[in-house]
């Protein structure tokens, strides 16, 4: 479990990384998931690093075995709001979403990342986003990729999507580290990358949602 150490709180996190660029991929393609990637395009990510993010999703994709009875995917990006790049299986396979991944813009702004997470528990995975909530094996993953600085509450979403069998992971830089001054994101911190790793590489996610 991370502890909130504003709250005194905690929720438990899956948390493991490792930062070779080869890690073996087995077991992502015998697990189907309804998968979130979350994405922070506020001013603080930056548009150099934001065209990473857009490179890493292409290349997880290929991890995955996709289509509309196995893994879906889903892109919400967010700074002062969220907005639906498209939802879970609006593309079917893994090229429709590498070309969709491509057209993701950057938009700058506030990093709202607790608003963020409301509108992922209370849209993201729902039928009506193309979401299969009362199937038992699929899995439910967010995969939220920002620079750690909220600007707003983040405990009780986190702990909401928690509840609901929502499995979050935040990936970011050396920045995500908490710090008594700022610790709002610990919730749901889990994977750091350090300065030195490259974005571009699909190391972690197996080792996440296994």
């Amino acid at each position: 479990a991370v502890e909130d150490r504003c709250h005194g709180a905690s929720i438990p996190v899956e948390m493991e990384f490792t930062p070779t660029s080869r890690v073996s991929l087995a077991g992502c393609k015998n697990v189907h998931y309804d998968l979130i990637f979350l994405l922070d395009t506020s001013s603080s990510v930056g548009k150099e690093d934001f065209e990473k993010v857009r490179q890493w999703i292409a290349h997880l994709v290929d991890t995955f075995e996709i289509g509309p009875d196995k893994t879906r995917v889903g892109v919400v990006q967010y700074s002062d709001q969220p907005t639906t790049e498209f939802d879970l299986g609006s593309y079917g396979t893994q090229q429709e979403i590498k070309e969709a991944a491509k057209s993701i813009k950057y938009y700058g702004g506030n990093t709202n990342t607790g608003d963020a997470l409301r509108y992922i528990n209370s849209y993201s995975f729902s039928v009506q986003a193309g979401g299969r909530p009362n199937d038992n094996a699929i899995k439910k993953v967010v995969i939220l990729l920002t620079d750690g600085r909220s600007q707003d509450y983040v405990l009780s979403p986190a702990s909401g999507a928690h509840k609901a069998g929502i499995r979050i992971f935040a990936v970011g830089r050396a920045v995500l580290q908490a710090t008594s001054a700022d610790c709002r994101l610990s919730a749901i911190w889990a994977v750091q990358i350090s300065p030195g790793s490259r974005l571009t590489q699909p190391s972690i996610l197996p080792r996440l949602v296994k």
